[in-house]
């Protein structure tokens, strides 16, 4: 199988992004950045040409400028270049990697010198009452609990008349609530980055296939609440019968193309240094989703498993001619 038809059908799995795609959306955007800067710092790799690396992080500027989730990359993006100037020993390296957090700072400085508040972006303290702190909420009680919490924070804020004042009140009811439960969190924190990968956007499904649903149901929500058993048959019994055949496919898609990214990493044709910057940049993605972990978070990162496909398709088909060094007769 070509790697055109394999990545045609990868897109034709994911509905969600067929959807998004043919929006006005960052995502579309952030998709093309985060591809062409993995596409970039490749190409470096291979040849060591420095006008790769400066494209590289030109793109991370402009990928944090799009959506804000990139802000926190400066960090394994830096230790990265660390790592490279050690091995390469060309300063250079290190002063491009500066491109990223001076963009992050003067953006930042603007909105003090704006909101009197020094922060990149206010969906920072939106992401942290809603999904981090609110998943919290809505796993102990349920998911009205957490929003009348979040609406009563909101109408307390307002009692601040600086802007600055009421973002900082509200980020630090949001983390009272994630420190009293921490291990707790870790786990929504750890299931969401699963969801992520696995989920095949159920919401998105109903929207693209136009199947009707009179309830909002999610299977694992289901599970959670009801137990294993009673949890699947509720789900079975109120869900149209189109949509659990659908549901199921892409679920079953999602693993096989995990399956295909997990053992693209075993690549021959890719160096260590390059897998060591394909996963900085995908584990930085998954995690960044939080205990959400939506599916349409997935639609930025989607065309970089797609590019790593063809890598883990070869090595499956190669699978059957390793030879374990161990087992090998000594000549």
């Amino acid at each position: 199988m070509s790697s055109g038809i394999m990545i045609t059908s990868g897109l034709i799995m994911f509905p969600v992004y067929l959807i998004l795609v043919n929006m006005v959306m960052a995502e579309s955007l952030l998709a093309v950045l985060l591809l062409s800067a993995l596409i970039l710092i490749k190409r470096y790799l291979e040849n060591h040409k420095w006008h790769y690396l400066l494209l590289f992080n030109f793109v991370l500027a402009l990928s944090v400028l799009t959506k804000p989730v990139m802000m926190y990359f400066w960090i394994p993006n830096l230790l990265f270049s660390i790592y490279l100037l050690w091995k390469y020993r060309q300063i250079y390296i290190l002063t491009f990697s500066l491109i990223l957090p001076l963009v992050i700072g003067l953006w930042s400085y603007r909105n003090y010198k704006t909101t009197g508040f020094f922060e990149y972006s206010s969906i920072k303290t939106q992401n942290l009452l809603e999904l981090n702190a609110g998943s919290i909420i809505s796993f102990l009680e349920n998911h009205d609990e957490m929003k009348q919490h979040r609406e009563a924070i909101l109408l307390s804020s307002k009692s601040y008349s600086e802007y600055g004042e009421r973002s900082a009140y509200l980020m630090n009811e949001a983390k009272s609530v994630i420190y009293e439960h921490p291990v707790l969190y870790m786990y929504l924190h750890l299931k969401g980055m699963v969801n992520f990968l696995l989920a095949p956007g159920r919401i998105d499904i109903e929207i693209f296939f136009n199947i009707r649903q009179k309830n909002d149901i999610s299977l694992l929500y289901e599970i959670e609440k009801r137990g294993f058993n009673n949890g699947l048959t509720y789900y079975a019994k109120n869900v149209n019968s189109p949509l659990i055949i659908t549901t199921f496919f892409i679920f079953c898609w999602n693993i096989v193309l995990m399956l295909f990214l997990f053992f693209s990493f075993f690549s021959k044709k890719l160096t260590m240094e390059q897998k060591a910057a394909i996963f900085m940049l995908v584990f930085y993605i998954v995690f960044a989703s939080g205990p959400g972990g939506y599916a349409r978070f997935k639609v930025a990162l989607f065309p970089v498993f797609l590019y790593m496909l063809p890598y883990g398709v070869d090595v499956i088909k190669n699978f059957r001619n390793y030879k374990i060094p161990l087992l090998q007769n000594k000549s």
